[in-house]
């Protein structure tokens, strides 16, 4: 609604306010005749979305459980167990309540940290995403559920081991949260870590969060949610 100036070729805005806005464009010629139906664009700017401050989650579940015992439940344990050894694989199962996710948002990075008070060196540690339910007083080896997508990994070792679970995490805004599954990447060999489990008075498994509204990390698979699988019939000259 401002009166119309001259102007050159490239006219830039900064510091618009949220709102719809139109650029309406007119000549004249050298008789000073104007446009009577000036060349106009409209657009809008959004307001910035407000994702919030970055949120340490606590586990709501976890449970580790053993192919040498596979219908033994360790859920109430303090200790998370996952081990490689022959004929007594150990892995631990975790879950967190992820807080709503705001319109406009998406996960900007997540990082699951599980805390090691013991540890075999030398080890590649996986985590995937689990594709199925399961309770922490209910689950065992028989009946853990699949995992879906590829593993993240890290090095073993004492203290907070951290993977970064971010598309994991997107993935289970936009489909189901069932949580992460903790392995050795090389079972059946002879090699133990301990973690504390969230019944530890301390150094409890972590997920820290942090929302933007930037684009969504990509799929877990590398692969897009949406996928065209099919395709029109081939023409024919009937």
């Amino acid at each position: 609604n401002a009166a119309f100036v001259a102007c050159a070729t490239g006219v830039t805005y900064n510091g618009l306010a949220a709102g719809t806005h139109n650029f309406p464009v007119r000549a004249t010629d050298a008789a000073n005749n104007m446009d009577e139906s000036p060349a106009s664009y409209s657009w809008a700017v959004q307001s910035a979305v407000n994702c919030g401050a970055p949120q340490t989650l606590t586990a709501s579940g976890d449970a580790w459980i053993n192919s040498g015992s596979p219908t033994d439940n360790k859920g109430s344990d303090s200790i998370l167990k996952v081990m490689s050894k022959s004929g007594a694989n150990l892995r631990g199962l975790v879950r967190f309540n992820l807080p709503t996710l705001p319109q406009g948002c998406s996960v900007e990075s997540a990082l699951l940290r599980i805390y090691a008070k013991s540890a075999a060196g030398g080890r590649t540690l996986q985590v995937l995403q689990l594709g199925g339910s399961w309770t922490e007083g209910g689950v065992n080896w028989s009946n853990q559920p699949a995992t879906t997508g590829p593993a993240v990994t890290v090095a073993s070792g004492t203290g907070y081991r951290e993977w970064s679970v971010a598309a994991m995490v997107q993935a289970q805004y936009t489909g189901t949260n069932n949580g992460f599954l903790v392995r050795d990447a090389v079972e059946n060999q002879d090699a133990e870590q301990q973690f504390h489990a969230r019944e530890e008075s301390s150094n409890r498994p972590q997920l820290v969060l942090t929302l933007g509204n930037g684009a969504p990390p990509p799929a877990p698979n590398g692969v897009p949610e949406t996928q065209i699988t099919g395709s029109p019939l081939a023409a024919t000259t009937s």
